[in-house]
C-alpha cells in the first residue's frame, strides 16, 4: 500500500507487514529541515499554512529524505538512538526500501533477521 504524508513525504507497506516512511519537508532530517515557513505563506492561518506550506515543499523535492521503519506490531527499528535515519540519498533510500521489503514476518521464521543494513550503520532489529 502507498500513502501521502503531509504532502511532503510518503510511506509504503508491504505484503509481510513492513513499512517504511520517506519524509523530506520542513523539521524533517533532509536540506529542507530548516526551510523559512513564515516567509513562504506570510499570513496564512496556521492550519491552511502548514497544508499550503507542506504541498510547495513536496513539489520542491530534496536531494535527501529520513527515513522510518516500523513492522506490522508498530514496533519502530531503532537507528542508533532515534526511530528516524536522516539525510539519505534517493540511492540509499531505494537500497533500505529492498531491504524492507524483504524482512521476514514472524520471528519463527527460518530466516531470521539480524539487523537493518542503512549505509553505513547496522541495525539491530532483534527485539522486533
Amino acid at each position: 500500500m502507498f500513502q501521502i504524508t503531509g504532502g511532503k513525504g510518503f510511506k509504503m507497506t508491504f505484503a509481510n507487514g513492513w513499512t517504511i516512511s520517506v519524509q523530506f519537508g520542513t523539521g524533517n532530517y533532509c536540506e529542507n529541515r530548516s526551510l523559512d515557513e513564515y516567509d513562504m505563506f506570510p499570513g496564512a492561518g496556521f492550519t491552511t499554512y502548514l497544508m499550503r506550506k507542506d504541498r510547495e515543499v513536496g513539489e520542491k523535492g530534496s536531494a535527501d529524505a529520513e527515513i522510518a521503519v516500523w513492522n506490522h506490531e508498530k514496533k519502530w527499528v531503532n537507528f542508533g538512538g532515534d526511530t528516524v535515519s536522516g539525510w539519505l540519498s534517493p540511492d540509499d533510500v531505494a537500497e533500505v526500501i529492498g531491504i524492507v521489503s524483504n524482512l521476514h514476518r514472524h520471528e519463527g521464521d527460518p530466516h531470521p533477521v539480524h539487523g537493518l543494513i542503512v549505509p553505513g550503520l547496522t541495525l539491530p532489529i532483534s527485539s522486533l
